[in-house]
């Protein structure tokens, strides 16, 4: 935030902010939600199988997914969109980019394969030591 001279804000829970921030921060995690739907669909996960957000809310996987790139691509990309006073769609697509470049969909598939694994290896070893 005073990064980018955007100066007070307050983040503004399930689409309740007004201003070009909160907005932005919507939009863009509903993108990164997109994101980690597609990982777990492509990996054939239940999107229901949450690490973080399973008391709270169905489909937590997703939302654990989208995790790994908010704060990264989307959380940046809102505040120097509100700082310049871009519209929604010139947001979106400066989002699109950045998870395009960032590789971003890769990223998720890859550390979720990556946790999948290291979960079973040592559920293997567990399992072999009693």
């Amino acid at each position: 935030v005073d990064g980018v001279g955007y100066g007070d804000f307050t983040r503004a829970k399930r689409g309740t902010g007004t201003d070009a921030a909160n907005r932005f921060l919507d939009h863009g995690n509903y993108l990164a939600y997109g994101i980690g739907a597609t990982a777990t669909w492509v990996l054939g996960l239940q999107h229901g199988l949450a690490v973080l957000h399973g008391k709270t809310r169905r489909g937590g996987l997703v939302f654990d997914a989208a995790d790994l790139i908010k704060d990264a691509v989307i959380l940046p990309q809102a505040f120097l969109s509100a700082f310049r006073g871009d519209d929604e769609q010139q947001f979106r697509r400066q989002c699109i980019d950045a998870l395009t470049r960032s590789e971003s969909l890769d990223f998720v598939i890859d550390s979720l394969k990556h946790v999948a694994t290291s979960t079973a290896q040592l559920a293997s070893r567990s399992s072999q030591n009693r």
